[in-house]
């Protein structure tokens, strides 16, 4: 968890998780099986920033809806 200082957009979400994310699930899932969701938020679009830095770090994500 970890405080949002403003507003939540698209940049600061990939901040979080590359900082956030990224670290607690290499920490608990350490051979990369894991599974991430996120919800369907406008700023999540198909092809957005942070979709682009899941694909690249390898992150499999669940598709929405579920």
């Amino acid at each position: 968890m970890c405080k949002i200082e403003g507003n939540m957009n698209a940049e600061l979400y990939t901040q979080i998780l590359n900082d956030e994310m990224k670290m607690w699930a290499d920490f608990l899932f350490p051979r990369g099986s894991f599974l991430f969701q996120h919800d369907n938020d406008w700023r999540f679009p198909i092809g957005c920033f942070a979709c682009q830095f899941l694909r690249i770090m390898s992150i499999q994500v669940l598709d929405w809806p579920a």
